[in-house]
Formats: structure tokens, sequence, C-alpha cells
């Protein structure tokens, strides 16, 4: 029963972020289905009740990102439509020369040579886990 509370107390968490573990267990404790369980020896007599995963994320960032300029340092943070646990990667193609992705979501770094629109897919996963994947277009223009 072990994995079955630990996980459910993550989708508590992923849901509320500020619950102390208290109120993770008040959480739990409130829905939990009473009168269920048989032959309990001792054991609460409460049957878990595990809250459905919450809907997928959804990027919030336009699929065109703000021009850069080779020389001058470059940071845009991409962002889902609600805040969400997770981690952001390079999916498909790659970032121009000079920029990278951390997996908080922040695009940075120097551009180091111009380049006309390139594409770019961002994949973000959370912890249930889910995925949403951008592609996303980024110029650098000449010093």
């Amino acid at each position: 029963a072990s994995p079955q509370v630990a996980g459910a107390a993550a989708l508590v968490l992923d849901a509320v972020p500020s619950y102390t573990p208290a109120q993770v267990r008040a959480y739990l404790v409130y829905r939990a289905t009473t009168g269920r369980v048989a032959d309990r020896k001792g054991a609460p007599n409460r049957l878990l009740f595990i809250p459905g995963p919450p809907a997928p994320p959804r990027i919030a960032t336009s699929v065109t990102l703000p021009k850069a300029q080779v020389g001058t340092p470059y940071s845009v943070r991409l962002s889902l439509v609600a805040g969400r646990r997770g981690s952001w990667r390079v999916s498909a193609g790659a970032l121009p020369a000079g920029l990278g992705l951390s997996t908080a979501g922040l695009i940075s770094g120097t551009p180091s040579a111009a380049t006309a629109a390139r594409k770019v897919t961002v994949t973000f996963t959370d912890y249930v886990p889910q995925s949403v994947s951008r592609t996303f277009s980024l110029t650098v223009a000449g010093a």
C-alpha cells in the first residue's frame, strides 16, 4: 500500500505544492472511503481515494521567440499555461550557436553567428509523466 499512498501524495502535492505533510495527510484521509475494508486486523477502515492526474501541461510561450543578436546576451523563459513541476529539453533541431536550454525552461547565452529563422522543438515533461512539445522559431540578427 505504501507505493499507492506515495503516488497519491505526489498527485496532491502537484495540485497544491504549498501543502505541508500534515495537510496532504488530511486531504487523503478526508477523501478516503470508509466501511469498505474487510478483515482489517487493526488497520484503519479506510480505502484510499487517489485523485486523477492533472490535465496535460500546455505551453504558453508564443511559437515565434524574440529575435536575438550576435554578441548580445539573450534570455527567454519558456512558460506553461499553468505552473507545473517538470523539466524542459530540446527534442528536435538545435538552438543557434551560443544558446542553450536549461531544464527550468530558460533559453540563454550569447549567440555567436547570425541565422535565419531556426526551428527548434522543445518538450516539457512533468512528474506524471505527461509531455507537451512545441516548435519555436528563433532568428539571430548579425552584429
